[in-house]
């Protein structure tokens, strides 16, 4: 058995359902384009990033966008050591507790070392190895496609872990020019004669 129904709409109620439409989609529109939002006057129909909120990893509710920005950030946490030109011949220290932090387990750490400005023309010259460390022993090991170096740390004697140019990442000391050896457990930034360079250290975990 077929069952038909037929209904029959006069032009009033027809203008009235369409009316009815057009507020409704208007009011999506509006409520899409909040302006008090992150994102606000999104140049596309809909909701950005900074508009939807969801919850991340630790339970907290944020927005679409903080959370990929956190998801972004995920192993690029760095520590910065800079040597400056008027530092050249002088250790700046890293403690030997940064180098446990970032280099003192299993995967080590990756170093990007940057000489810059060393002709006057702001540029920068870097090279990328990898860096481990055992806290216990406090033995290290450097590698690096050019070669590798390796050491202990706090033994007496001053061993570079990496030379790039004017740029030296070592575990001993220096002041003036003078080499003070290694004479404790703190590794060291160094700016050194072969170009009027400042020296930049980033240490990724």
């Amino acid at each position: 058995m077929v069952i038909s129904f037929n209904i029959t709409m006069t032009n009033k109620w027809l203008y009235s359902l369409i009316a009815v439409c057009i507020v409704l989609a208007l009011g999506v529109g509006v409520y899409a384009y909040q302006s008090n939002m992150r994102a606000g006057n999104p140049p596309v129909m809909g909701h950005s990033a900074g508009e939807i909120h969801v919850e991340n990893s630790s339970g907290e509710i944020v927005s679409l966008q903080d959370a990929l920005d956190d998801l972004g950030d995920q192993g690029t946490e760095y520590y910065k050591v800079v040597a400056p030109k008027n530092s050249r011949g002088t250790t700046i220290t890293i403690p030997e507790s940064v180098i446990i932090d970032y280099c003192g387990d299993e995967d080590g750490c990756r170093l990007r070392s940057v000489m810059y400005d060393w002709d006057g023309t702001g540029r920068s010259a870097s090279v990328d190895n990898l860096f481990y460390y055992n806290p216990q022993n406090r033995n290290w090991r450097d590698s690096h496609e050019r070669s590798d170096s390796a050491g202990q740390n706090n033994d007496g004697a001053t061993s570079h872990v990496d030379v790039w140019w004017a740029c030296h990442f070592t575990d001993g000391k220096y002041n003036s020019w003078s080499n003070l050896g290694d004479s404790d457990t703190d590794f060291g930034l160094l700016s050194w004669g072969q170009y009027n360079a400042e020296c930049r250290l980033f240490i990724y975990d």
